[in-house]
């Protein structure tokens, strides 16, 4: 599927009202295992992935880093990020489009097989949701929508909400030399 050009992409999750970017956690651990992906925290922003067609998939890399799955005593796990891309049992993905309207970028992202597809689940830790692989049925949990627009997925994933919600500019509530609304005192500036 070549709906979506090669380059720098935002991969985004519709979690209800609000629009959230998907991508590795902030917080990691120090070790060169494979790290988890996350439907992020609303707010939270990152960098864009890289999206490389090859042949009939795609390869996603986050952060520069490839992407796939583990084979865990024969069960199929991920999606991951390797710092070591030999330590995958898969790299690459396919991208498998849920609408006709060429405009619309909302995709399953499935393994290379298409058997199994990124879910975003209700297993939440600091870093946000993870993002499991799971047998593909095509839900709501299964649809991402792919922005090659740094602007439009800031717009989502922070500007407004889907209710009308408008996030206004927080200022800083208490430190030295800053009164309640963000302005200076007139000394340490």
């Amino acid at each position: 599927m070549h709906h979506i050009p090669n380059g720098d992409v935002y991969i985004l999750f519709e979690d209800g009202e609000d629009t959230r970017q998907v991508q590795r956690g902030f917080a990691e651990d120090l070790s060169l295992g494979p790290k988890h992906i996350f439907v992020l925290p609303f707010g939270m922003e990152r960098s864009p992935w890289n999206l490389e067609h090859v042949g009939k998939h795609v390869n996603l890399k986050a952060d520069s880093i490839p992407t796939g799955t583990v084979n865990t005593g024969g069960d199929i796990t991920g999606p991951f990020a390797f710092f070591i891309p030999a330590m995958a049992y898969s790299l690459g993905w396919v991208l498998e489009r849920r609408s006709s309207d060429p405009g619309d970028n909302r995709v399953t992202i499935t393994t290379r097989d298409g058997k199994l597809a990124w879910t975003y689940t209700d297993r939440k830790v600091p870093n946000g949701n993870v993002v499991e692989l799971r047998d593909k049925t095509y839900s709501r949990e299964q649809t991402f929508r792919i922005s090659l627009d740094k602007g439009y997925a800031e717009y989502l994933s922070r500007g407004t909400r889907k209710d009308g919600y408008k996030d206004e500019e927080r200022a800083q509530k208490s430190g030295f030399g800053y009164n309640r609304k963000g302005h200076g005192r007139g000394f340490c500036e």
